[in-house]
């Protein structure tokens, strides 16, 4: 592959997570490279984890805290992978969006952040974890 042809390493090279898992961190020489899956949602779940996490290790800036929020319908998720989920913010309460495909960009014009789900999904009124978007 060409990383490796060109003398570089993976540092990560495949995420866990629904949508985004073809997502990398590798280094060539001094330089970082960060790969981003092709679906708008997925790069964006992309930017958000491995870009912003280099970013802050190579600055010494705290990474965001994710902060908790009661998830108002259930989504199933991934048995094995965690599952990010566009939703809007009403309080402390969030509800996914109709358009979760991530090649979609019409769910962008209404979120507020992700709903971060377990492995195999969350039940109404479970509380998740909460990624703001930018």
């Amino acid at each position: 592959n060409a990383i490796v042809d060109a003398g570089g390493e993976f540092i990560i090279d495949a995420v866990l997570v629904r949508p985004g898992y073809h997502q990398l961190m590798a280094r060539i020489g001094k330089q970082f490279l960060i790969g981003l899956p092709g679906n708008p949602q997925s790069a964006v779940i992309g930017l958000l984890s491995l870009a912003t996490s280099l970013i802050a290790g190579s600055t010494g800036t705290a990474l965001p805290q994710l902060q908790e929020r009661v998830l108002v319908t259930g989504l199933k998720g991934p048995a094995r992978e965690v599952r990010l989920v566009l939703c809007s913010e009403s309080g402390n309460s969030v509800t996914p969006l109709e358009h979760l495909d991530s090649s979609m960009l019409r769910g962008f014009v209404k979120a507020d952040g992700y709903a971060v789900l377990p492995a195999g999904g969350a039940e109404s009124g479970q509380i998740v974890q909460w990624l703001d978007l930018p």
